[in-house]
């Protein structure tokens, strides 16, 4: 049986543009499985009063690197509306880095600008997660909700797989007062949803003017090899889904000064820095395997991002087995290992805000990788019984 994804109920969709000012949200990667892009599906409808489109960060083709601010611009008398930033100007090559040097990941209050908004009354949106917290899709979805919500907005979320899975669920909830662009609900790191449940969870909580076509075909424990649907990067570092496994946990070496393989040809993949011993690091972490990874040692040079034009060393993972393979779990292994190194350092706030609390940086040499492992997990299983509330899918 096939799978369909939101965009693939065209009569639906119709309906619920007829007449209205709409604006979509969604970027390069919003295709079906024809590889027809969603905001051509939805300018052929000629249903609509007008449309507008918004992208998000990385701009709609993803030409803008991490945190990069894109410019709005027009094509063919369509309007394509940066969401991310404005059309704030910048010189900054490296936004990543600025954002944990000037901590601007909570200054986001200014991201979207109402004025693009106030004479839309319909908003549909189709992006592509990853399936990890720390993913500023859902932040800019949730955004939109605050404020064009306000306004009497409309929503309909076209869902789409979740590409790890729906069914694992690994890191720490959200606490209260880490919450950021990069993360913005009380959900697990890997948080095991798709952008239709993420919208319900905070539907429940907050407005009733959402709703969601639902995958048909799609049960949690799907990869995203297993869709049949082609993946067309959704961001620049995150060139296939086996990126996204890995991204769960080595998202968390953003918030360190250790390269996670930004600037290079395999983001989060290989993880090093030019003072680190890869040959000690990959007999350690090999020695600590469950049998469901394996690492190499790698030498690399990023052409961007840290350590940019210096020959970093490191490891490169390979996931023997994804369902025993716990990416959260490893990273705080490799971030044990690697953190021993009197050069190594936190960039505090921002790592913090990653995790979603501050115990995991505090506690990372008093505490025992399981440990660690362990106390999040509590956390997951009060989630469990929270997110049966508005799961879309068996």
């Amino acid at each position: 049986s096939m799978l369909s994804i939101g965009i693939d109920f065209t009569d639906r969709i119709r309906n619920f543009i007829m007449g209205k000012r709409v604006g979509i949200l969604a970027n390069n990667s919003s295709r079906n499985r024809e590889l027809e892009s969603t905001v051509d599906i939805i300018l052929k409808m000629k249903a609509a009063k007008e449309i507008r489109i918004l992208t998000p960060e990385h701009g709609y083709y993803g030409e803008g690197q991490a945190g990069e601010p894109v410019k709005s611009w027009k094509k063919d008398d369509l309007e394509f509306m940066s969401l991310y930033y404005g059309d704030m100007e910048s010189e900054i090559k490296d936004m990543d880095e600025k954002m944990r040097e000037l901590d601007t990941v909570s200054g986001h209050e200014n991201i979207l600008k109402n004025i693009f908004l106030e004479d839309l009354d319909a908003f549909i949106i189709d992006l592509q997660d990853t399936g990890s917290r720390v993913y500023t899709f859902a932040s800019t979805m949730l955004h939109l909700f605050n404020v064009a919500g306000k306004n009497g907005g409309e929503f309909l979320i076209l869902d789409r797989p979740n590409p790890v899975t729906g069914k694992y669920m690994e890191g720490p909830l959200l606490e209260e007062g880490y919450s950021s662009f990069i993360g913005m609900l009380r959900i697990p790191l890997r948080h095991g949803l798709t952008m239709g449940e993420i919208a319900i969870l905070y539907a429940k909580r907050n407005m009733d003017n959402i709703r969601v076509l639902k995958m048909e075909g799609w049960s949690r424990g799907m990869w995203y090899d297993e869709t049949g649907l082609r993946w067309v990067m959704p961001s620049p570092n995150m060139p296939s889904p086996d990126t996204a496994l890995l991204y769960q946990g080595n998202v968390m070496f953003e918030g360190t000064n250790v390269s996670e393989g930004r600037g290079t040809t395999r983001p989060f993949r290989i993880i090093g820095a030019p003072w680190i011993n890869a040959e000690k690091l990959m007999k350690n972490l090999n020695m600590r395997s469950d049998g469901s990874y394996k690492v190499i040692e790698t030498k690399f040079r990023p052409f961007f991002s840290k350590y940019s034009g210096e020959i970093c060393n490191g490891v490169e993972i390979y996931v023997l087995n994804r369902e025993k393979y716990r990416p959260i779990r490893f990273s705080i292994m490799l971030l044990q290992e690697i953190s021993n190194y009197e050069e190594f350092n936190f960039h505090e706030c921002y790592f913090d805000r990653v995790m979603g609390n501050s115990w995991v940086r505090e506690n990372i040499h008093s505490m025992d990788a399981e440990e660690i492992v362990d106390r999040m997990n509590m956390d997951i299983e009060k989630f469990k019984e929270e997110r049966e509330n508005f799961l879309l899918y068996k």
